[in-house]
């Protein structure tokens, strides 16, 4: 009787079900976006702490616990491996179609870059970004694809975006929006980047960078104001 239950399929699924074993054999099968993600982690680490030189894709392929063979499958070489990290982990964002909040024109340019300065002050970006500043006078390649990629996709950066619309709205006046959105990135994320990167000073305090973005949207404001064109009527 105790053999015939024990040779019964049934009841031993039954009771591995209800012991919450697992089954031994091969790990679960990653999804092209599991395996991407575990890439771009392990690329992000070996980066940080072995500089890009000695990065290669053997420690990449260690570090994230797959092949080599997998790795190529989706990147054809380490470089093409590294512009693909540096456009979704340092470049892109998810601001672009963010909705601004506020009536004027400081309140909803305030509101977004306080986020936009949130997702670049993130601690893993300033970490991926020190890295870069220092590999990039030594290794062309990357120089070269950071011109480019700024070069090409400058106008679908959110404070190009949003500065458009409120150009459309007739809330402000641009002379160069494309050299306007530059100068209010370099005053308000710019600067912050900058103090996080060299920790010349203090970190400031999430009240004090509120304070900051607020002050440097204002002078923009105002400069934008001064030196919009004047019509002047015919006599």
């Amino acid at each position: 009787m105790v053999g015939s239950r024990a040779s019964d399929p049934a009841l031993i699924h039954d009771h591995g079900e209800s012991s919450g074993r697992r089954s031994c054999g091969r790990p679960p099968v990653l999804c092209d976006e599991m395996r991407r993600k575990k890439i771009m982690d392990a690329t992000t680490e070996t980066l940080i702490e072995f500089g890009y030189q000695a990065t290669s894709m053997d420690r990449i392929a260690h570090s994230s616990g797959m092949s080599k063979k997998t790795l190529y499958q989706m990147f054809s070489s380490k470089q093409e491996l590294l512009e693909a990290l540096l456009t979704e982990r340092l470049f892109n964002t998810r601001l672009s179609s963010l909705p601004l909040i506020g009536e004027t024109a400081e309140a909803r340019l305030v509101y977004g870059m306080q986020r936009l300065t949130d997702e670049f002050l993130r601690d893993d970006r300033i970490c991926l970004l020190r890295v870069v500043v220092t590999e990039v006078s030594r290794i062309p390649e990357i120089g070269d694809f950071m011109q480019t990629y700024f070069t090409s996709n400058s106008r679908s950066f959110p404070l190009y975006i949003w500065l458009r619309q409120l150009e459309d709205e007739k809330l402000i006046v641009l002379n160069d929006l494309e050299a306007d959105a530059d100068r209010l990135f370099g005053m308000t994320i710019g600067l912050l980047t900058i103090k996080e990167l060299t920790r010349c000073k203090p970190r400031l305090s999430n009240c004090e960078r509120a304070s900051h973005i607020i002050e440097s949207v204002r002078f923009f404001l105002r400069a934008c104001s001064q030196s919009a064109p004047r019509h002047v009527s015919a006599a």
